[in-house]
């Protein structure tokens, strides 16, 4: 099975009730610089959307936090660089990332702690994708944009009654 990117906007419209959330994180320091994130293939759709990236108590020092995956076509890409006296934390929250990825400590002794939601989609009909009638990521992406639409839409008609 494929890995199909989505995003938390995509997921959350009329299939909320099928979802599953649970609060994640991980510590990165001298004696773990690396921590992989990945799920097992079950046929559900999983995305970590990132919230914070935060330095314990640390050595006044730079501490740059990566993360390699898919989406970064398995290179390191560099979403945070703090140091105690000047920026102890960094609000990432939109930073969506489907897994498996990896999240590296590459320059810092740590402690970095780095936080966020891991998103579960239940219940995907698969006979609908072995099908074809979803096609792709993005047609599904686009059948739940609409969905949301229309309950956006019945919101508005319902405040305005």
């Amino acid at each position: 099975m494929s890995r199909q990117h989505f995003s938390l906007s995509s997921i959350y419209s009329e299939l909320a009730a099928k979802q599953e959330c649970e609060v994640w994180g991980c510590e990165l320091s001298s004696s773990c610089r690396k921590f992989v994130f990945d799920v097992e293939d079950d046929f559900r759709v999983h995305l970590l959307g990132l919230w914070t990236i935060c330095i314990g108590n640390a050595e006044d020092e730079l501490h740059l936090i990566a993360v390699e995956g898919d989406q970064t076509q398995w290179q390191q890409v560099t979403v945070a660089a703090l140091r105690p006296s000047l920026l102890p934390m960094v609000n990432v929250n939109g930073l969506e990332i489907t897994p498996p990825v990896s999240f590296l400590l590459t320059s810092g002794s740590g402690p970095v702690y780095i936080s966020g939601q891991h998103m579960m989609l239940h219940d995907f009909d698969l006979s609908q994708e072995e099908n074809g009638s979803l096609g792709s990521s993005e047609d599904l992406c686009a059948t739940l944009v609409a969905a949301d639409r229309q309950k956006d839409d019945s919101d508005e008609e319902q405040s305005s009654v």
